[in-house]
């Protein structure tokens, strides 16, 4: 039983210092599925260009789609965010900063007002394939 519980709390040490990957919250968990464009993993400012333009075009085409991409900052500090599109035009984001101890360090929620292409928005690499704006942050369910 002592050795449970030991590993129980080392686990939760190991999340706490981000050294551990958290587990999802039951509003992540549970979110309404949508299609998929893929999961990335951003290196210095490496993107999947495919799997972003999968989520602009179901963007402009007004289909619900979804992007997670996780952005390795440097060694031990990652985050995740949840890029979501819907059928109605709203744009939401889901972060886990729980892996960035120089960060806020917790899951946030916002809604979005602009996905705007590369095109449209100067000074953009072209790999980014679009850029989301007028994020505010939303109360976590």
């Amino acid at each position: 039983m002592r050795g449970a519980a030991a590993l129980a709390l080392a686990a939760v040490m190991l999340v706490g210092c981000g050294l551990m990957p958290s587990a999802l919250p039951q509003w992540v968990a549970n979110r309404k599925p949508l299609p998929p464009c893929g999961e990335e993993t951003v290196v210095r400012g490496d993107t999947d260009v495919e799997a972003r333009q999968c989520l602009y075009d179901a963007y402009r085409a007004g289909t619900d789609a979804e992007l997670i991409s996780t952005e390795a900052i440097t060694e031990g500090r990652r985050i995740t965010r949840y890029m979501r599109v819907h059928e109605n035009g709203t744009i939401e984001m889901f972060t886990d900063a729980t892996g960035d101890p120089l960060g806020s360090g917790t899951w946030e929620r916002e809604t979005c007002g602009q996905l705007l292409g590369a095109e449209e928005v100067r000074d953009v690499w072209i790999e980014e394939v679009f850029i989301i704006l007028d994020c505010e942050d939303q109360p976590i369910p």
